[in-house]
């Protein structure tokens, strides 16, 4: 859990200029969200479906996507208004 709040926190260290960069820093929120919730229930039901590896992965892969994007967006944005 600690890694997911590490995510959220550089995630929010990036300031939404532009109504794209507000769009990805709130879907990659929601996907750690997502995740985090996910793992709880893999936790407190101590059994994982089949397909919930998949659906995790895809998951956790979007998250990094969004990850690297939103500091990269941020700092193109700022650089253009220049």
């Amino acid at each position: 859990m600690r890694m997911l709040l590490n995510h959220a926190l550089l995630i929010l260290i990036a300031t939404p200029i532009n109504i794209l960069i507000l769009n990805c820093q709130r879907l990659t929120l929601g996907t750690i969200v997502i995740i985090g919730i996910i793992l709880l229930i893999v936790v407190w039901t101590e059994e994982m479906h089949d397909t919930m590896p998949r659906i995790l992965g895809v998951l956790v892969i979007i998250d990094v996507l969004g990850i690297i994007l939103v500091p990269m967006l941020s700092r193109s944005f700022r650089i253009c208004s220049r």
